[in-house]
């Protein structure tokens, strides 16, 4: 029963324009608007629509008022005294607008900054203020500090899903130049995660930052305190041998004593980073003890292989006989050049399951006097040559030894498959596939085959690290997909998942996924673990132009396995 009717709003005169913006069709208004900014462009409004943009901005009607705001606005007609009477409206959509409007341009005049302050102060309404906390952004330091520490002592707003953190992008900027400041807002504000903030990011700064982060625990206890050690945690995790402040010497033994696990365990962690060793006896015990709590244990463990304790190296090889944390403990012995860690290995090696000696054998291709072992032992028969995959082998190259070289050319020949084989490799098993009687293969099997070597790069449901491709739904790119990628990893490497290589100082090697970059440090994701490397340890870095996803990923497992682990990723 709708009828088209054709309008030429171009038509009406100024006024008419003005009346058509309490049409309660939204596209008049729109228009109404539009025509009216483009006719003050090379003119002046008519004044009988001056006198009704007046008398629209005083209807008792708060949609009218927002109106004419927006109409003055448009026509660039909105005055300073105009905004102070908004600013002042009864409505809080209207004062909100006139925050945002006024501080537009950026050129905001005193006495509208003034209103602002007063506005942050005692406004009831926290849409004005969420409009206040933004214009802080575009508001010049001095009156920006102003409406952050007043926004911040609203204590109505702690809960607010928005308030606090958009108040906090305002703060951050101006921290750098004045810490004093920032930490007078953390400890007058009432909102706690505004606090937690400030003490975070200063932490992550160079210069003073991290002292007065430390400085600020004096005097906390219970949440607080633990709050604000995560927070200081959170930002010195990705960092190395950082200077330790003065009030950390001051702070530390309480904070070691104390009895809450949560505040000890912080604390110990972030002595990491200062290089602060003083727990480091009491946590070679702990982890030596096997009967002692398996988190606690797994604590001295993060701690003592964080920063590489030289003492804890024979704790760390007893941990070979324990299986519930010879798994984690495999990757850290590569960061010790000592001989017994390579004997250590090679001896526990045949005992050990397929996954744990493709990680030890990882390890033993990490340094060069440990690769000479492993290659003798590999000579005399007592490892035997196809336990090395194509991944360990390419390794060894990395090492860049000619001893190595050497025998690894003896043994092994060329180091990558050519294209051609890797061609047979893929059909072969893309036919060997699509004959199995999928039904009589468990798709249970595969999800473990994944959670031992895909899940520590890939997510697939509820399980693996978000660190290459996800694969959650990839089953529908079908098997020629998978195993492309797998057996031919290197042939189309993105970006954002080329390994690079890090020879250090120490004569270790790693490669991996660079996750994170501070002035200080780089946290890199290999295969097995994420480590921080210091920038002083590093000798050397160079970016393959290779995955770190290793080929020969299915040669660890047998043709049963590898049709599980198949299945189980194209049916997802």
């Amino acid at each position: 029963t709708y009828k088209p009717r054709k309008a030429d709003l171009g038509a009406l005169a100024d006024r008419e324009l003005v009346g058509l913006l309490k049409h309660s069709n939204a596209w008049h208004v729109r228009i109404a608007r539009r025509l009216l900014a483009e006719r003050t462009r090379t003119r002046a409004l008519d004044a009988d629509a001056e006198v009704a943009l007046d008398q629209l901005a005083a209807d008792a009607d708060p949609r009218l008022r927002l109106e004419a705001l927006w109409a003055r606005q448009a026509v660039h007609e909105l005055k300073e005294a105009r905004l102070a009477t908004a600013l002042a409206d009864k409505d809080e959509y209207v004062r909100a607008w006139a925050v945002q409007i006024a501080v537009e341009t950026r050129t905001l005049p005193p006495s509208l900054g003034t209103t602002l302050k007063q506005l942050a102060a005692s406004d009831p309404s926290p849409v004005v203020r969420l409009y206040l906390a933004s214009a802080a952004q575009r508001v010049d330091p001095t009156l920006a500090w102003n409406l952050v520490e007043t926004l911040a002592l609203h204590a109505e707003d702690a809960d607010d899903r928005n308030l606090p953190f958009l108040t906090w992008q305002s703060l951050a900027p101006l921290m750098q130049k004045d810490l004093d400041r920032a930490f007078r807002i953390a400890g007058e504000t009432r909102w706690p995660a505004m606090a937690d903030w400030i003490h975070w990011y200063a932490a992550t700064l160079e210069g003073a930052g991290p002292a007065r982060a430390v400085a600020a625990l004096q005097g906390l206890q219970g949440e607080p305190l633990r709050r604000h050690l995560a927070g200081l945690w959170l930002a010195l995790e990705p960092r190395s041998k950082v200077p330790a402040p003065e009030a950390w010497a001051r702070l530390a033994p309480d904070l070691y004593a104390s009895k809450d696990m949560s505040v000890r365990q912080s604390a110990e962690r972030i002595a990491t980073v200062f290089g602060d060793e003083t727990r480091f006896p009491a946590l070679r015990k702990q982890l030596a003890d096997p009967k002692m709590p398996a988190n606690e244990r797994q604590h001295a463990f993060n701690v003592l292989s964080r920063a590489t304790d030289a003492a804890a190296l024979p704790v760390f090889l007893a941990l070979l006989d324990d299986p519930k944390m010879r798994e984690p403990v495999l990757p850290v012995l590569a960061r010790f050049d000592r001989p017994e860690v390579a004997t250590a290995l090679l001896a526990h090696l045949d005992g050990f399951p397929a996954p744990l000696r493709f990680t030890a054998i990882n390890t033993l291709t990490r340094r060069a006097p440990f690769a000479l072992a492993l290659l003798d032992a590999v000579a005399a028969g007592r490892v035997k040559r196809d336990q090395l995959g194509a991944f360990q082998v390419r390794q060894l190259g990395e090492l860049k030894n000619p001893e190595v070289d050497r025998q690894v050319a003896a043994t092994w020949g060329h180091l990558q498959p050519t294209a051609g084989e890797q061609k047979a490799r893929i059909e072969s098993l893309e036919k060997t596939f699509n004959e199995a009687p999928l039904w009589a293969y468990e798709g249970h099997a595969g999800r473990v085959h994944f959670q031992k070597l895909c899940a520590s790069c890939h997510v697939l449901g509820p399980d693996g690290t978000r660190l290459g491709p996800e694969l959650t739904g990839a089953g529908k790119n079908g098997i020629r997909y998978f195993l492309e990628n797998i057996i031919d990893p290197n042939a189309v490497v993105g970006a954002d998942f080329e390994a690079v290589t890090f020879e250090l100082k120490g004569g270790d090697v790693v490669s991996g996924l660079v996750t994170a970059e501070t002035a200080s440090a780089v946290t890199v994701r290999t295969t097995v673990e994420q480590r921080v490397l210091g920038k002083a340890e590093i000798k050397g870095r160079t970016a393959t132009g290779k995955s770190l996803m290793p080929e020969g990923l299915l040669e660890g497992l047998n043709p049963r396995e590898q049709i599980e682990l198949l299945k189980y990723l194209t049916s997802n």
